[in-house]
């Protein structure tokens, strides 16, 4: 159903979170897939996904795709 583990996406979002604190949203998902390859994470996937879920930029896979992954997976 999600493209990464719960701690996985929770530690993503986190980082571009924090990222976009720091200078505005250039309209790409830049800071997500240097994250994911930081990480050695199949960015391909995760960055469909993403878009799948209305993240097409790293502000709106804060806001949307996040959004989507909270409201729908398991809660510990």
């Amino acid at each position: 159903m999600f493209p990464l583990p719960n701690d996985k996406l929770e530690a993503m979002f986190d980082a571009v979170e924090i990222a976009l604190e720091d200078a505005a949203c250039d309209h790409s998902l830049r800071t997500t897939t240097e994250w994911l390859r930081s990480n050695g994470f199949e960015v391909d996937a995760v960055v469909t996904w993403l878009e799948n879920n209305g993240g097409y930029c790293d502000c709106e896979a804060v806001a949307n795709a996040r959004d989507h992954w909270e409201e729908n997976r398991e809660k510990p």
